[in-house]
């Protein structure tokens, strides 16, 4: 049982390999000769469809988490309220993050969705440790969090004009 898994997860890891870089697969056309078929390359349009589906729930997750942090912060709630809000957002960015890995992207913004990628990891992190920040604590997790969120801000906006896509907010 343990050699099949094993071999499914090479199986697996090689096929991943060959749509990653291209390798096509071989098929007769209607005269016979083998030609090759690649990965069809994802158009702009196509990827600015997926990027707005992909940031919508992150957004919304985002907005519930401003307004929640607001009122927490007036009222200095307890930890378990204070996850009570984070955990829902951290979870919408490490879902943004895996739906933009798991995504072909136009060669033009490849680059940019992998530095959007890695901010909103950032900032999931920093979010994360809310719970944990104290008095002595709470001003460099604030400054860190405003550096990280603006990054992460200008990588999506990045993103967004190489996708052609309006400036966020």
């Amino acid at each position: 049982m343990r050699y099949w898994r094993g071999a499914l997860a090479v199986i697996s890891l090689l096929v991943a390999l060959a749509l990653q870089f291209g390798a096509g697969e071989a098929g007769a056309t209607e005269t016979g000769v083998a030609e090759s078929h690649s990965v069809r390359a994802v158009t702009i349009k196509e990827a600015s469809r997926h990027y707005l589906s992909d940031i919508a729930p992150f957004a919304t997750a985002r907005t519930a988490y401003q307004t929640a942090f607001a009122q927490w912060h007036e009222n200095r709630e307890t930890p378990s309220v204070t996850i009570s809000f984070v955990r829902p957002f951290v979870t919408a960015c490490r879902i943004l993050d895996r739906k933009l890995k798991s995504q072909s992207w136009p060669d033009l913004a490849r680059s940019d969705v992998r530095a959007l990628e890695a901010s909103v990891s950032v900032v999931a992190r920093d979010v994360s440790r809310l719970p944990l920040i104290d008095a002595a604590t709470a001003s460099a997790w604030g400054i860190a969090l405003e550096r990280d969120s603006a990054t992460s801000t200008a990588d999506a906006n990045r993103v967004r004009s190489a996708l052609g896509l309006p400036p966020a907010i």
